[in-house]
């Protein structure tokens, strides 16, 4: 059964071994576990039966939530996984009245600016050298969350 649920620590080790096989290494596991323990974070994990095979980290300050990380184990990518996260994450957002969801992305990273714009997200800007190792600039999206009438 697949399902989307609240990371917790029983998820914190699989849940690092797809962000190290995803993303360029930039977070420490211990970095992972204060940004859980912060209390102002939506941090979802999906699950395929009790096998996390996608995370998505956020966090947030009054009605802006900041997507900070998302990530699908290799042998699931391209079926749904990452929609159903920022869903999830729209949802949560909504439920704590947060109006807005932004997030940075590498230039060069086409494949995920692909996947934040076909989930609604919409360009603001540049923020030069964002990124290190390699250095390079990050595109700001955004994505404005309707309030139910």
């Amino acid at each position: 059964m697949l399902y989307i649920d609240k990371i917790n620590d029983t998820h914190i080790d699989e849940v690092y071994k797809i962000f190290n096989n995803s993303i360029s290494p930039s977070w420490s596991i211990e970095s992972i576990k204060a940004e859980l323990k912060s209390g102002k974070n939506i941090s979802l994990v999906c699950l395929l039966d009790s096998k996390p095979i996608g995370f998505l980290l956020s966090s947030y300050v009054l009605d802006e939530c900041d997507l900070t990380n998302i990530a699908v184990a290799e042998n699931y990518r391209s079926k749904g996984i990452g929609k159903m996260l920022v869903e999830a994450l729209k949802e949560r957002c909504k439920e704590k009245g947060i109006s807005s969801v932004t997030l940075e992305v590498r230039i060069s990273n086409k494949r995920a600016i692909s996947f934040y714009e076909a989930c609604g997200f919409e360009k603001l800007g540049l923020r030069k050298d964002f990124y290190q190792n390699p250095k390079e600039d990050a595109l700001i999206y955004k994505l404005t969350l309707k309030k139910e009438a």
